[in-house]
């Protein structure tokens, strides 16, 4: 369990009453324990420059140029709802090369279906190198572990057979005993 807190001052909005100023301290608190529980960064330009247009037009163009959210904006909604990139979105993707050596080393569609949920993505491409290989190098584990199973079913498969063998031995040389015990009482008997 994850706990995050955080000192609370008194806030007084000018023209709000007091639900409103609860409100107000409710969202700026969420906003800052989201951003400390996740570890994200943001520029502060908006509350570095609260009042000024050119703080804000400032943040709309930074939003612009960087591609990121832009939470406190009024002007630009074509990034108001837009999520902030993940950092694995930021990793180098694999290659199409790499997607069909990877399709054929997974081998089928569930299996596929399966990985693509655990990493989180619709699509192969998607996957960025490093979870790429870490898929490589599960599927290996897991064929060489398989091919351990199938060796150990084998030996086993092998002892039985040779069990069997030895225990029809046995039961032959058993029969072939009782049958001379049988002789010799017949022998006996005649003689």
């Amino acid at each position: 369990m994850v706990t995050v807190s955080c000192p609370i001052e008194r806030l007084e909005i000018r023209g709000a009453n007091a639900i409103q100023n609860i409100g107000g301290m409710q969202t700026y608190l969420r906003r800052y324990l989201y951003m400390a529980m996740f570890d994200i960064t943001e520029n502060d330009v908006f509350d570095a420059n609260q009042g000024k247009t050119e703080g804000l037009k400032a943040k709309n163009e930074m939003a612009k140029a960087n591609d990121i959210s832009c939470f406190k904006c009024c002007e630009c909604n074509k990034y108001k709802n837009k999520p902030q990139k993940l950092e694995s979105e930021l990793k180098p993707r694999i290659s199409p090369e790499e997607k069909d050596e990877l399709r054929a080393l997974i081998g089928d569609k569930e299996t596929e279906a399966k990985l693509l949920k655990q990493y989180r993505v619709k699509y192969l491409l998607e996957l960025s190198k490093d979870q790429a290989k870490e898929i490589r190098e599960r599927i290996k584990r897991f064929k060489a572990k398989t091919e351990e199973i199938k060796k150990q079913e084998e030996t086993i498969k092998q002892d039985k057979i040779a069990e069997s063998t030895v225990e029809q031995k046995l039961e032959q040389n058993q029969t072939a005993k009782i049958e001379q015990k049988e002789e010799i009482k017949e022998e006996a008997q005649n003689a």
